[in-house]
């Protein structure tokens, strides 16, 4: 309901561990930059921008605001991670020549830091879109279409190195990935629960 849900489309939402944060992906009228050109057509359509709403002492949602424009771009923005302190956020974006990247933002104060890469061998030029972190920032797992895997979209980890890169990429294989899509994963805190999506 009010005030996070719009007329518009809010999806994707990641919730820190205290459950008073809320990051989610918004498509709508207050979209950075309006309609825009659907590249191949003659057609116009919102692109995705990320919001953040905070709860009050008596548990409500106070309204969402969308972050600031070293966040938001005409472009793609989406989040498709946060660690459990809501101190860091993963975004998706595509741009240019790039199917798709996950960056990283952390938060300074009360604004976020201007996304980077993420260090290490989890981009590829192939797509890479959605990305979830272990309880204690160790290790990731995230979906990409680089070859070499099942087919389609798979699943991978990574483990964070002594340099702050992440490293030792390894496709999860055919417990969890299908020739079809697999994709969006969540890890449960404990670690010992892995949700995900799949076509397979």
């Amino acid at each position: 309901g009010d005030p996070l849900n719009t007329t518009g489309s809010e999806y994707a939402p990641m919730i820190s561990a205290d459950e008073n944060t809320i990051l989610y992906t918004y498509r709508g009228e207050k979209s950075i930059g309006g309609l825009q050109p659907i590249f191949g057509t003659e057609m116009r359509s919102y692109n995705e921008d990320i919001e953040i709403a905070y709860k009050d002492v008596e548990g409500l949602w106070f309204e969402p605001l969308i972050l600031q424009s070293n966040i938001n771009t005409v472009g793609n923005d989406a989040c498709v991670g946060i660690s459990p302190d809501a101190q860091y956020m993963y975004l998706f974006r595509s741009i240019e020549d790039d199917p798709g990247s996950l960056y990283k933002s952390e938060l300074d104060g009360l604004t976020w830091t201007d996304p980077e890469l993420i260090k290490g061998e989890v981009n590829s030029k192939w797509w890479e879109g959605s990305i979830t972190i272990s309880h204690d920032g160790r290790k990731i797992y995230f979906a990409s279409e680089r070859p070499g895997g099942l087919g389609g979209r798979d699943i991978y980890e990574a483990k964070l190195n002594s340099e702050g890169k992440w490293v030792n990429v390894k496709n999860l294989g055919v417990l969890v990935n299908t020739p079809k899509d697999d994709d969006a994963p969540f890890l449960h805190p404990s670690g010992k629960y892995l949700v995900f999506s799949s076509s397979g």
